[in-house]
Parts: structure tokens; sequence; C-alpha cells
């Protein structure tokens, strides 16, 4: 429950999945890319179309991460989150799977802001009290790792280059067959296997250039060494063909 208090004001308990983050819509992709798709699918649901079919379901759907849009695919919390991510190639291809694995939850209950929606939200993708509390840059609240976000709502930087350039990863071994499932009418969506293992944030790490942006996140994530293969890719994040809303 959240409940500030004041001096002669009475208490207020309010139910914490009802606490949204306090976010600032600003003109940077990530957030464009994120308020965009919210602002268009509250619109859509003022004007009659189903929360559910926006929600969609329990499930992961991960087909926009392979291939572009086609005039069939529906509009919902997964094909954005997708979509987010796709053209993403300086992240690995399962550090998007995962991003997907965070966002769409996130989504359906920034849409649906119910106990079930919030329940869905893995633990280190739920906002901080920072989050809630703290008018912040919209970008922020995509940020997957919980000590960033925290430290990011009262100073903004470049997030998403440190991620990129400290090589964060969620460590999957098992590759893309072990990640990925295709159902009945072939599509395809994220494994449990995969989905339990990225939520546990002790499978995560990043090097140790993330300290360059964030000295004070040592001891809050797990450190390895930078590898040969690491130093041969220096990726800069670009955001290129993302589509901002319905």
């Amino acid at each position: 429950m959240a409940g500030p208090v004041g001096e002669g004001f009475p208490r207020v308990m309010i139910p914490i999945h009802l606490v949204q983050p306090h976010a600032i819509v600003d003109d940077s992709m990530l957030s464009r890319v994120y308020t965009d798709f919210l602002r268009a699918a509250r619109y859509m649901i003022q004007n009659g179309k189903s929360t559910a079919e926006l929600i969609s379901g329990d499930d992961i759907m991960v087909d926009l991460v392979y291939r572009p849009r086609r005039e069939d695919d529906a509009f919902t919390s997964c094909s954005w989150a997708s979509e987010v991510v796709r053209d993403l190639g300086e992240l690995d291809e399962f550090m998007r799977l995962d991003w997907v694995v965070f966002l769409c939850p996130m989504m359906r209950w920034l849409l649906a802001p119910t106990e079930k929606t919030y329940a869905q939200i893995p633990d280190i993708m739920r906002p901080t009290c920072g989050q809630r509390l703290i008018a912040h840059m919209a970008s922020i609240d995509l940020c997957p790792i919980p000590i960033m976000r925290e430290l990011l709502v009262n100073d903004h930087r470049d997030w998403m280059t440190a991620l990129i350039k400290s090589h964060v990863s969620v460590n999957w071994a098992y590759g893309r067959e072990g990640a990925l499932e295709h159902t009945a009418d072939g599509r395809l969506r994220l494994s449990e296997a995969f989905r339990l293992h990225v939520i546990e944030y002790s499978n995560w790490s990043v090097t140790s250039r993330i300290l360059e942006w964030f000295p004070r996140i040592h001891g809050r994530i797990r450190i390895v060494p930078e590898t040969p293969d690491m130093l041969e890719h220096k990726p800069t994040f670009t955001g290129r063909h993302i589509n901002t809303g319905p």
C-alpha cells in the first residue's frame, strides 16, 4: 500500500498497483516510443477498443522481434515491446528478448492497473519508490535495472549507452531453441524456462565499465571481466526504425 501523510490531512491508503510512475513526456526517442504508444492505446480504449485485446493475454509473443509488422498484426503490449527491441542490434538477441519479458507486462499494467497485471510484472521491473514519487523523464521507466532507475530519477544520464558499453547480459546458455516456442498457429512465444531465467537478477551481469556512469551501482549487480570478444564489439545505440505507436 502507498499513502503519503501530511499534517492536518487524513491518512489515505492507496493500493500499490494503482500508484504508477510519475513520468514526464519529453522529446527523447526512448521516451516517445513509450509515451506515444501509451497515449494512443488509452485513446483507443476511451473510444471503445477492448482493453483485453490491447493487453493481449498472459503469453509473451515475440514474432515482431524477428520480422517487420504486417497489416494483419494487432497492436498489443507485446507487439509494441517487440518492435521497441527489434532494431536494437547493439544488444545481443537474448538481452532484447529479456527486455520484452519486462516491457510487455509493464505496458499491460499501465493500460489496465489491476492486482493481476501488477503481479505479472517481474519484481526487478516494478517501479521503485522514486519512480512513483519523483517526476522524471519517461525513458527511465524502460531501464531494466532497478538500482539504476532509482539513481536516474534524481540524476539523469545516458543509461542505454552505459548498458551497451558495459556489455549487459542475462547469460542465457541454451540458445534460441531454448528461448522460443512455436504455438499451434505458427507464432513465436517465449519459453517459460527463458522467462524464469531472465527475471532472476542474479543471472544478470555487466563489466566494470558500468561504474564510469554509475559508480554507486557497485555491489548491486554482478560485475564480470571484459573478454576479448567484448572488446572487438564497440556498439553505439541508435534506436533506428522504431515504430512509436498505433
